[in-house]
């Protein structure tokens, strides 16, 4: 704003707030600062799980293991793992279309996949294209086994990892705007 920035565009996150550990509070943080500012756009991005990029974290981890190992975890436990897996090429292609949808004020845009999948579900389509076998992960023997490796000092996890699995999030479908008109590609085409 000090060089005369008017626009601005903040990718954010679906898992916002303090259910989802630091990491959702400071996603929460950065937004609140950012509505506080004057500005002629803001626009606020807050995908959900975008895969196909071959990261080695989040969905991308699971169809890795499916791929290389032929096991994949099959989460159960919480009510809160709900996954909206959305494909790169769709996140990319709804973040085009949003700035070149220009408006005024703040537009917040909720990006998500077609579908809403559990942790049963998505690891049951990984497995149906990849092949393997089922690994059941409990979540409260997860976050057991997951605080005790961070005492011993050999974290397994991501600090806030199950927080952003289980706790709230902020959409689960796409908002209906605009910018998320087109047909998106399902988790792995079924």
């Amino acid at each position: 704003q000090e060089r005369g920035c008017r626009n601005f565009v903040y990718i954010s996150t679906r898992c916002i707030g303090p259910d989802s550990g630091a990491y959702g509070c400071s996603k929460q943080a950065a937004e609140n600062s950012l509505r506080d500012m004057q500005w002629e756009c803001l626009l606020i991005l807050r995908p959900s799980e975008i895969y196909g990029i071959g990261g080695t974290e989040g969905i991308d981890r699971f169809i890795n293991m499916g791929k290389n190992l032929h096991i994949v975890p099959l989460l159960f436990g919480s009510k809160g793992i709900r996954f909206s897996p959305m494909h790169f090429e769709d996140f990319l292609k709804a973040c085009r279309k949003s700035l070149r949808l220009r408006k005024e004020g703040l537009t917040i845009l909720e990006l998500c996949g077609p579908e809403v999948l559990s942790g049963t579900a998505l690891a049951l389509r990984v497995i149906q294209r990849y092949g393997g076998v089922p690994i059941p992960v409990w979540i409260p023997a997860l976050s057991f086994i997951s605080n005790l490796s961070k005492a011993l000092g050999f974290p397994i996890l991501a600090p806030d990892q199950l927080e952003r699995l289980t706790g709230g999030k902020s959409a689960e479908h796409p908002s209906d705007h605009p910018a998320l008109d087109f047909e998106m590609i399902k988790f792995l085409n079924p």
